[in-house]
C-alpha cells in the first residue's frame, strides 16, 4: 500500500463532512481485449463528438487506432472492422502516445517513431472514418526531428485546426542523469496543415527548464495561454514544474513570488500528467519516489488542500480526474493490475505553502486485473455521468499481448447523500472544441451562464433536463467557461471554441 499526498480541486463551493465514499464496483461495467498482432498496447483514450471510445497506441513494429461504441462493441465503420494499422517507419518501431479529436471529427494522434536513440516526432491525422487526412502532412503523416533522439509525451489542439505536442529531446551537452540524461523540453507547434507554426524558435520552443527536463502535459487557459506541465532534474532532486507559454512560444510568468517563470511542486520522478484547471485551479497527477502525488495549486502559485493517506496500492498514476467539490479519481497500474482511488474530500482551508499538512479524508480503492492476467494500464478519460473509460493491454501467453479497453461505473461521491451533496449532478459537453453549435446535456433543469476569459458573461440559458444546443456560432475563437447552476448545485466545463 502506498502513501498518496492529495490536494484536492476547491473554491467554486464549501461542503460538509460527508461520509465514507461508495466501494468501487468489483468488476468492470463491460471490458474488451482486442487483438491486432498480438504485440499490442493502447497507450491514449479520447472520445469523440458522438460519445464513441478511440484508442491508439503500437502493433508490432506499426501503429494502431481501434474505434468502439459506448457499450464495448467494435465500431466496424471504422477502418478495417473498427482497426486502422499505419507503418511510418518499416524499418523501426513506431508508438502513439497521445490522442485527441478535433471539432470536425478528425483523429489526432502524437508519439514517436524511428530507431533506438534516434526517436523523431510522430503525429497521425485521420477522417472520421479511419482513413488517412491528405491535406495533413505526407497522406496523413508528419514526421519531424527536432534535435537527437525525441519523445512525445502530450498533444493539445489550439485554434484552427492547428495544434501543439510537447515532450523532450535528447542534447548532449547537458547533464543530468538516468530518464532524464541529457534531454531538453520542448513544446512544438503545427498548422492544421502539418508544416510547422509561427511558434518559438522554426516552429519549436525550447524551455526555461533546460537541463535534464521533459515537458509531460499540456493544457490550455482561459487566457488563451498555453499551461506546461514538465519534470526537472539537478543533480539528484527532481521536480515537478508548471510555467505559462503563450501562443508565440514566448515564456510568461504568474503571480507567485514577483512573478516567476517556474512554479516547483514537489519532488517526483516521472512527471506530472493529466493537468487540469477549472476556474483558475489547476490539478495534475505524478509519481513521488514511492508514493503517489496529486497536486492542485490556484491562481498560478498558490496551494490548495493538501493531505496524505494510504493509495491502496495504486503504485504508477497514469491518470486523474477530479470536480470542484472534492471527487477525486486516481488510476494507474499497481502491481500488474489496475488500481482506481476514489476519494471525496472536501476540506476547504487553503493558502500558503500546505506541503505536509494533515486534512481530513475518507478513500476507497480497488484493483482490477482483466480476465485473472497481468494489466497495464496507461490512460483514463471520464465520460458522461459517473463513467471512467481505461485503456491499455493485457498479458497472454508467450509474451503475447493485446489492447485493452474497459468502462468503470464509479458510484455516487458518498453511499447514501447524492441528494444533499454539493455538485452531484453533471455538466456534459461535447464535441470539444465546439464549432457552431455545442451539445449540452443536463440531468436536471438548470441555468446556464457562458463566461468568457475577461469574465464576462457572453449567454445566458434557462433549460430543462436533457439534451439542449449551444450556439457559439457568433462568439470569437477562444477558451470559455461554461457553469450550470441548479437549486445550489453547480458544475463547471471549459468549452474551447473554434471558427
Amino acid at each position: 500500500m502506498r502513501r498518496l499526498v492529495l490536494s484536492l480541486l476547491a473554491g467554486l463551493a464549501a461542503a460538509p463532512a460527508l461520509a465514507q465514499p461508495s466501494p468501487l464496483p468489483e468488476q468492470p461495467t463491460w471490458a474488451r481485449e482486442i487483438a491486432v498482432t498480438g504485440l499490442d498496447s493502447a497507450f491514449a483514450l479520447a472520445l469523440d463528438g458522438q460519445g464513441r471510445i478511440l484508442v491508439a497506441g503500437s502493433a508490432a513494429y506499426n501503429v494502431v487506432f481501434a474505434r468502439l461504441h459506448a457499450d464495448g462493441r467494435i465500431d466496424s465503420t471504422f477502418g478495417t472492422n473498427g482497426i486502422v494499422q499505419l507503418q511510418p517507419d518499416p524499418a523501426n518501431r513506431s508508438v502513439l502516445r497521445t490522442l485527441a479529436v478535433d471539432v470536425d471529427g478528425r483523429i489526432v494522434a502524437a508519439g514517436t517513431t524511428g530507431a533506438a536513440g534516434r526517436g523523431d516526432v510522430l503525429v497521425v491525422r485521420l477522417l472520421s472514418d479511419g482513413r488517412r487526412d491528405a491535406s495533413f502532412g505526407t497522406n496523413g503523416i508528419v514526421r519531424r526531428d527536432v534535435s537527437g533522439d525525441d519523445r512525445v509525451r502530450s498533444l493539445l489542439l489550439g485554434d484552427n485546426l492547428s495544434l501543439f505536442v510537447a515532450g523532450s529531446n535528447q542534447n548532449v551537452t547537458f547533464g543530468g542523469t538516468g530518464y532524464l540524461q541529457g534531454r531538453s523540453a520542448f513544446v512544438m507547434g503545427l498548422s492544421s496543415s502539418g508544416s510547422l507554426a509561427e511558434f518559438g524558435r522554426n516552429g519549436v520552443a525550447y524551455l526555461t527548464p533546460g537541463e535534464a527536463s521533459e515537458a509531460t502535459t499540456l493544457t490550455r487557459s482561459p487566457n488563451g495561454m498555453l499551461a506546461v506541465g514538465a519534470v526537472r532534474q539537478i543533480g539528484s532532486n527532481v521536480s515537478a514544474i508548471f510555467f505559462p507559454v503563450d501562443m508565440n512560444g514566448d515564456e510568461q510568468t504568474f503571480p507567485l513570488d514577483g512573478g516567476q517563470k517556474l512554479f516547483t511542486l514537489t519532488a517526483e520522478t516521472e512527471g506530472p500528467r493529466g493537468l487540469t484547471h477549472e476556474i483558475g485551479t489547476y490539478g495534475a497527477v505524478a509519481r513521488s519516489g514511492a508514493d503517489v502525488l496529486v497536486m492542485t495549486f490556484s491562481g498560478w502559485g498558490t496551494w490548495t488542500n493538501t493531505g496524505t493517506f494510504d493509495a491502496g496500492g495504486v503504485d504508477v498514476p497514469k491518470g486523474y480526474y477530479a470536480t470542484g467539490t472534492g471527487y477525486t479519481l486516481v488510476a494507474g497500474t499497481s502491481d500488474g493490475q489496475l488500481g482506481f482511488l476514489l476519494s471525496n474530500d472536501v476540506h476547504t482551508e487553503s493558502g500558503g505553502d500546505a506541503t505536509g499538512v494533515t486534512v481530513p479524508y475518507q478513500t476507497t480503492a480497488r484493483r482490477y486485473a482483466v480476465g485473472g492476467r497481468p494489466t497495464g494500464f496507461e490512460a483514463m478519460v471520464m465520460g458522461s455521468g459517473r463513467r471512467a473509460y481505461v485503456a491499455g493491454w493485457t498479458a497472454g501467453t508467450a509474451g503475447r499481448t493485446s489492447l485493452l479497453v474497459a468502462a468503470f461505473d464509479l458510484p455516487a461521491i458518498v453511499a447514501g447523500e447524492e441528494v444533499t451533496a454539493p455538485n452531484a449532478f453533471t455538466l456534459d459537453v461535447s464535441p470539444l472544441p465546439a464549432r457552431g453549435v455545442a451539445t449540452v446535456r443536463l440531468p436536471t433543469a438548470a441555468r446556464l451562464t457562458l463566461v468568457d476569459a475577461l469574465g464576462r458573461t457572453v449567454r445566458t440559458l434557462d433549460v430543462a433536463a436533457g439534451t439542449h444546443p449551444l450556439d457559439v456560432s457568433g462568439l470569437s475563437a477562444g477558451v470559455y467557461i461554461l457553469r450550470a447552476d441548479a437549486e445550489g448545485q453547480v458544475a463547471t466545463q471549459l468549452l474551447p471554441v473554434v471558427r
